[in-house]
């Protein structure tokens, strides 16, 4: 029985990398930052109003491209070339205020998966519990980082954005609305950061 397990778990997993080599030049562009920048100008110059467009509409379009970023937020891929885009679209105001909707909304979501229906998974995987910043974050001694502190170390870490979400929604130091402080202030600079970048390639 272990051996058609594992001989079945081998021929599917052949499978799957066979298909995805077949198939590579149609999934290889969306790992290029400067493809997936560009695929978003399109999508956003087709969501832009008009100039004399009623807010009701503008509000449509900021609407759709938040949901959009809350999306791609919750999975932990890089924002940084969607709000560079929407700020070449929309404007600073507008592209900042819709990102940062966005980004809290998706990892919000994220860090309450992790801390419910995921919680069995994530608090076991290795990339987490055997990670050395991870352990030292997760001190049984509540004195040896205050929660808040910790909250905010999760964000300025160099874990992938998926790790930060899922990651903090295991350390039971952190309360959620620490995360969601700690979200807002983090996420909050970077996107401004890249919109302006957006708004200032755009001029």
């Amino acid at each position: 029985k272990q051996r058609l397990r594992l001989a079945t778990i081998s021929i599917v997993s052949a499978a799957i990398v066979y298909m995805l080599y077949s198939d590579r030049k149609t999934w290889t562009p969306y790992l290029n930052k400067q493809f997936l920048q560009d695929k978003t100008l399109s999508i956003l110059n087709q969501l832009q109003p008009a100039e004399d467009a009623s807010f009701q509409a503008t509000l449509s379009a900021l609407a759709s491209y938040a949901a959009g970023l809350a999306v791609w937020e919750f999975f932990g891929l890089s924002t940084i070339p969607v709000e560079t885009a929407a700020g070449m679209v929309f404007g600073f105001f507008h592209a900042s205020l819709a990102s940062l909707v966005g980004k809290v909304v998706g990892a919000t979501a994220s860090f309450a998966c992790g801390r419910t229906i995921l919680y069995r998974y994530v608090s076991k995987h290795p990339a987490l519990t055997d990670h050395a910043i991870f352990v030292a974050l997760n001190h049984d001694d509540e004195h040896v980082h205050a929660p808040l502190l910790t909250a905010f170390l999760m964000k300025a870490s160099l874990f992938p954005e998926l790790i930060k979400n899922l990651g903090s929604s295991v350390l039971s130091v952190i309360q959620p609305w620490m995360f969601l402080v700690a979200t807002v202030v983090h996420g909050g600079f970077f996107t401004m950061i890249w919109t302006w970048l957006g708004v200032d390639t755009a001029a």
